[in-house]
C-alpha cells in the first residue's frame, strides 16, 4: 500500500476556495416554482391504520403527544380498544419533548397488563 501525505491548505488557498464556491453558488439558477408542502405526520390528514383482528394487546410508542392524542382518540372511539396504561418518557433532558408509551387492550379481552 502506498500512503501519500496530503499537504495542508494554506490560508490563502482556503480563501480562494471559499471565494470560488461563493461565486459558483451566486451564479446558480433560481427556481421559479416552489414544491408544494407535504402534510406533516402530526396533521389530521394521517389516518391510524386499524390493528389486525387477531391482536388482543397493542403497545404503542409515540414521539409526539399530538400524534398520541389523535391516535388514542381514534382507537378508543372505535369501541374496540381500551387504554390500559400510558406513561411519558423524557429522553431529551432540557427539552419539553415527551415520548409516550401506551398499552391498549381489546374490549373483549378485558385483561389489564399493569394492575395498579
Amino acid at each position: 500500500a502506498v500512503v501519500t501525505e496530503k499537504k495542508p491548505m494554506t490560508r490563502a488557498a482556503k480563501r480562494r476556495a471559499r471565494k470560488k464556491k461563493r461565486a459558483k453558488t451566486a451564479n446558480a439558477p433560481v427556481a421559479d416554482a416552489k414544491a408544494p408542502e407535504e402534510p406533516r405526520p402530526s396533521q389530521s390528514t394521517v389516518k391510524f391504520p386499524a390493528p389486525p383482528a387477531r391482536l388482543s394487546r397493542l403497545v404503542y410508542l409515540s414521539c409526539g403527544f399530538a400524534a398520541f392524542q389523535r391516535d388514542c382518540d381514534a382507537l378508543v372511539k372505535s369501541g374496540e380498544w381500551r387504554l390500559t396504561h400510558a406513561e411519558g418518557f423524557n429522553f431529551f433532558p432540557g427539552s419539553d419533548h415527551v415520548e409516550t408509551l401506551a398499552v391498549f387492550d381489546r374490549e373483549e379481552t378485558g385483561a389489564a397488563f399493569w394492575e395498579g
